[in-house]
């Protein structure tokens, strides 16, 4: 077969060449000699059989689960390529010729569902041969936390109660779950609709900063 392989079947066979070299092509010479039981009487064959340079088609992926928006960056491990095409399975697709180091993509999930994305390398040569490598990212649902006040104020008097109605996403397990409102006045609260009252019993005005946190179960 001229890679250093022989057959002596009288049927059909079959070789498979192996060529790791990303840039150059390889030559094997196959030869088929066929001889009678008349020791005289034989004949040969030869073929010549091209096998292209190989390619090495790969990447990685630096973080491959994540909340949205979640940014991920590819690193191109590929070799022998004349052009690739990076597909991100969300409808993003990038075409590089010849090749690319590095590529960031940022992944946004606004539903109430888990996605999974996958994402495909396409490596191809001027030859004609292709490697397809691929990989998935899941992407937690985005979590937007928000929430209504009553009364719609942000000041009042001494003793004055706020109610704080979550409004957060949180229509199904995947999204908003838990939560933690700091009040700006030491106090907190795990609820997910807290009412708060705030005591002002000094001479001047106080100023309280208020922060709402939404939390999914990932």
């Amino acid at each position: 077969f001229g890679d250093g392989k022989t057959s002596i079947s009288a049927g059909d066979v079959s070789n498979t060449y192996n060529h790791f070299n990303t840039t150059t092509t390889q030559t094997y010479n196959v030869e088929l000699q066929l001889t009678s039981p008349y020791i005289q009487c034989k004949d040969t064959a030869r073929a010549t059989i091209q096998v292209f340079p190989y390619i090495e088609g790969e990447f990685t992926i630096d973080s491959t689960y994540g909340c949205s928006p979640l940014p991920v960056t590819i690193t191109n491990n590929s070799a022998g390529t004349d052009n690739i095409t990076l597909n991100f399975g969300d409808g993003t697709i990038f075409n590089y010729s010849p090749t690319f180091v590095d590529q960031t993509h940022t992944y946004r999930n606004t539903s109430d569902t888990v996605q999974r994305r996958v994402v495909t390398l396409t490596a191809t040569n001027d030859e004609g041969c292709t490697k397809i490598w691929t990989d998935t990212v899941t992407v937690y649902p985005e979590i937007r936390a928000n929430y209504t006040l009553l009364p719609n104020q942000y000041t009042g008097c001494n003793s004055q109660s706020f109610a704080f109605t979550n409004a957060s996403n949180n229509t199904s397990p995947h999204v908003a779950s838990t939560y933690l409102w700091t009040f700006g006045d030491g106090s907190t609260s795990n609820l997910a609709s807290p009412t708060k009252g705030y005591d002002n019993t000094t001479s001047s005005d106080q100023t309280y900063t208020l922060n709402m946190r939404a939390q999914s179960q990932y």
